[in-house]
């Protein structure tokens, strides 16, 4: 089972990401939450290192970019999925450029994220590292 850290510095939209019930069909466990960059390091140090990781990408003490590129440099197997209420192109740009797997526009929506992790192969990456 592939384990999810939620990051996200709204509570809604942070309660959403993790409640989907696509994760019990995609076989992925949520392991935690944090609700900023920081946090998250924190959760990983004491949780253990997810396979995936969706994160906003605006957040106070350590946006979703930051916590990307530190991620890529300790972690370079987790996937991340960034999601924001922002369509602009800077933010996608931004998002390219820190190699993240996915760019969705909230508000989440099921059949969005199911392709985005489907297009990732995110199960087909980790049963090759296994």
């Amino acid at each position: 089972m592939l384990k999810l850290l939620v990051v996200d510095d709204n509570n809604r939209d942070r309660s959403v990401a993790r409640e989907m019930s696509i994760w019990q069909d995609l076989n992925i466990q949520v392991l935690g939450e944090a609700a900023n960059g920081q946090l998250a390091l924190e959760q990983i140090e004491h949780l253990g290192v997810p396979d995936i990781i969706i994160t906003d990408v605006s957040m106070p003490y350590m946006d979703g970019i930051t916590l990307s590129q530190k991620i890529q440099r300790e972690y370079p197997r987790v996937h991340v999925l960034f999601m924001s209420y922002y369509e602009e192109f800077e933010y996608a740009r931004n998002a390219i450029s820190v190699h993240a797997d996915a760019y969705i526009v909230k508000p989440l929506r099921e059949k969005e994220v199911r392709a985005a992790v489907a297009a990732s192969n995110i199960g087909y990456t980790k049963a090759q590292g296994e």
